[in-house]
């Protein structure tokens, strides 16, 4: 039997509050209007918006304190299926404000960014016994899935290259890995090879250490360079590249690389950027998939059976970005398991990505508004 189980894992998942406020000001007090409080973190929006589309999900990860109990009571209340590792002190609170006049001038062309102001907690910690037990976790999950899908940042007391083991653990259990993180989190993630990496733009960009695209034509070099296309702009071939071995990297005593791959992953500095050390530039192993979004200017991806694509997305009232990568993630998982071929798989991930937008709400997302929205969405083929 086909498995179908989607399993996404947040190791800092938080507990999401959106204040609505007919206008917010500094340095004064502010009376919010409206409250919306919902469980959050990439992976949680994630197995949200896969279960509100009818898949077959389940969110795993760590959870703390008085916020992880209220995550998990909101996640039984909406019907999803959970699993997480306690963890130290308290998760997060992320805190979304949205200025409803700021709004209005953004619906007029002032920019939907003015109107949204995050406020995101750092998190709790989390020990190498934790690590372990998460790590058993995502063991026993795999051998039950199609997708396990590894989201976010890391919470302190997770060494970067804890998404490489994880990575590792899950594809040995024969399930697709896929990553959405950044930084030293993402970089040491490829040496272990996923079946698919999503970062966005400013990601991207951070972790080659190249400026953040401008236009389609640099974003589109971005994108090359990501999967190691050559000078002509081919696609790499199957099986790994050179990598860049790091001798100094090494996992917590709690948990432990499953091969030389995750031991030897890809270097980052403190700025994210991959290195091959002594300022060497480091080749990326050759990813199956690799998807950069571009927000409302859609998205770009690449695999080795349909080359070069790009995601159109059309334009809409947007409320709130809040999320929106997070459902384009949930789309393309969901449109794999499905068994959906790759283009129609980023079609149906830029149709929930946009109809996220128009929620106050990140991770929730109308079906109905899926279904108009998939007719509206072009992908297409790049030369080259």
């Amino acid at each position: 039997m086909k498995r179908t189980l989607i399993t996404t894992v947040t190791l800092n998942a938080a507990l999401d509050k959106t204040y609505v406020l007919p206008r917010f000001a500094l340095h004064t007090a502010n009376r919010v209007g409206r409250m919306l409080v919902y469980p959050g973190g990439k992976g949680v929006n994630m197995a949200r918006v896969v279960h509100q589309l009818g898949g077959d999900v389940l969110a795993a990860g760590f959870a703390a304190g008085w916020n992880g109990e209220r995550l998990a009571a909101e996640l039984d209340a909406r019907g999803v299926k959970h699993r997480f590792v306690p963890a130290c002190g308290e998760s997060r609170l992320a805190l979304t404000i949205i200025d409803e006049e700021a709004e209005r001038e953004a619906s007029s062309g002032a920019g939907l960014a003015r109107a949204v102001t995050e406020l995101i907690e750092p998190g709790h910690r989390v020990t190498p016994q934790q690590l372990e037990a998460l790590l058993e976790t995502v063991q026993e999950l795999a051998r039950q899935s199609y997708i396990v899908a590894l989201c976010g940042s890391l919470p302190e007391g997770a060494p970067a290259d804890t998404y490489a083991a994880l990575v590792e653990a899950a594809r040995a259990e024969g399930a697709l890995v896929f990553v959405d993180s950044s930084g030293a989190a993402l970089a040491a993630s490829l040496g272990a090879r996923p079946d698919l990496i999503k970062p966005n733009a400013p990601e991207a960009a951070g972790l080659l250490g190249a400026p953040v695209p401008s236009d389609e034509a640099s974003a589109v070099a971005l994108l090359r360079q990501l999967i190691g296309a050559d000078d002509r702009g081919g696609l790499p071939a199957a099986g790994p590249q050179t990598s860049c071995p790091d001798p100094s990297a090494s996992l917590s005593a709690g948990i432990t690389a499953t091969s030389d791959t995750a031991r030897n992953a890809p270097k980052a500095g403190a700025d994210g950027a991959l290195s091959g050390g002594e300022d060497k530039p480091c080749l990326r192993p050759a990813l199956p998939y690799a998807v950069l979004t571009l927000g409302a200017d859609g998205a770009l991806a690449a695999s080795r059976e349909d080359g070069l694509l790009r995601v159109r997305v059309p334009a809409v009232p947007a409320r709130s970005a809040v999320g929106c990568g997070d459902a384009f993630f949930a789309g393309l998982a969901l449109g794999f398991a499905r068994g959906l071929p790759f283009p129609e798989a980023l079609r149906l991930a830029a149709a929930t990505g946009t109809a996220v937008s128009l929620q106050l709400e990140a991770g929730a997302a109308d079906p109905a508004d899926v279904q108009r929205l998939l007719k509206l969405v072009a992908v297409e083929r790049l030369e080259g």
